[in-house]
């Protein structure tokens, strides 16, 4: 749901309040440099180097510019670097240790590092320090699916139904989790 919004953001070239802070970190500074609101507005648009070039800019000027830090990180994450977006979101996080966009970043990056327990964990901190529909929720309903825990997968799926219920794969994936869930009850019942 998060990448389907960011596209979809893309397109109207206008990110919504909702989605900013889902990966975007407060700013730690009065005010957000020029370049990372540049860099931001590039990422928006789908624009992945043109961002990341400016993101760089903001970061050579500020080193601790957790704006530019963060899209940095989401830039390279999105452009299938994980490795090198990883220390990016660490050192937000080590700024601002609750900033719900780079621990959604850091997460990801474990996740596709094979490290999915220690995703899970990030996933579920920032699920209760943010409850409800977020990209924490996506990433525990994909995780607990991938871990054959459905039941759990089966309630994030829900909420994001819930939020999204238009989704036909958001859809098919709560029905495939409950199926499984329900399956799981059965085989220990007897047990």
């Amino acid at each position: 749901p998060t990448l389907q919004a960011m596209v979809e953001a893309a397109k109207a070239k206008e990110l919504p309040d909702d989605l900013r802070q889902q990966i975007e970190p407060p700013p730690k500074q009065a005010e957000t440099s020029g370049d990372a609101q540049r860099g931001w507005a590039l990422f928006q648009q789908g624009k992945m180097r043109s961002a990341e070039s400016m993101f760089r800019k903001a970061l050579a000027k500020d080193p601790e510019n957790l704006s530019a830090m963060n899209g940095l990180g989401f830039c390279l994450l999105n452009s299938g670097k994980p490795a090198e977006a990883k220390p990016y979101f660490e050192k937000c996080l080590e700024l601002e240790k609750d900033a719900a966009g780079p621990m959604n970043g850091l997460a990801r990056c474990l996740q596709a590092e094979g490290k999915l327990d220690e995703a899970v964990k990030i996933w579920e901190r920032m699920q209760k320090k943010y409850p409800g529909p977020t990209a924490a929720t996506y990433g525990l309903a994909n995780a607990y699916a991938e871990r054959g825990e459905h039941t759990k997968a089966a309630a994030m799926y829900e909420q994001l139904v819930k939020a999204s219920p238009d989704d036909p794969q958001l859809k098919e994936a709560w029905r495939d989790a409950l199926v499984k869930a329900t399956a799981e009850k059965g085989e220990k019942a007897k047990q």
